[in-house]
């Protein structure tokens, strides 16, 4: 199983499947704290978790694989054989922060960004931005990875 946690006033936690890459939804959060802190908990048996010797072994959640769908899941694999459970999750930005820059004006920066090929300049134009953090917890190793989210908005 794994711990998610993000700010809840920047990011909601959808998912895909670990296998075919099929939209899943929203995930509901376990609980936010005073800091604005979303914990998710998403469990082994989540479509969106391929366990480590499931698709190895020709099965997800007990599950037969079809040949293609066993291509997929050797295709992510630098090794021959298991190495852990797979998370397959997408962060998406809140309401808040798509329609308006109230967060971004609290606790973002601003910024440009111009770019030169040759003689010729493109220019980005200004943007807002926030940097921000996805931490994911295994619940059985305790190992964690903290993952930089930055959200840009166009002035």
């Amino acid at each position: 199983a794994f711990l998610i946690r993000m700010d809840h006033r920047l990011l909601r936690l959808f998912a895909f499947g670990a296998v075919e890459n099929v939209f899943l939804g929203s995930r509901a959060n376990s609980f936010v704290d005073d800091d604005a802190i979303a914990t998710y908990y998403i469990s082994s048996t989540d479509q969106a978790v391929m366990g480590p010797r499931d698709g190895y072994r020709g099965r997800i959640n007990n599950q037969e694989l079809t040949n293609d769908q066993q291509t997929a899941v050797k295709q992510f694999e630098m090794f021959d054989g298991p190495l852990g459970p797979r998370l397959n999750i997408a962060p998406k930005t809140s309401i808040q922060v798509q329609q308006s820059s109230a967060l971004f004006t609290e606790l973002g920066s601003n910024g440009s960004t111009a770019i030169t090929i040759g003689s010729t300049t493109l220019d980005s134009g200004a943007y807002k931005f926030i940097d921000t953090l996805v931490n994911v917890v295994g619940v059985t190793t305790g190992y964690s990875i903290d993952i930089p989210v930055r959200i840009i908005k166009k002035n």
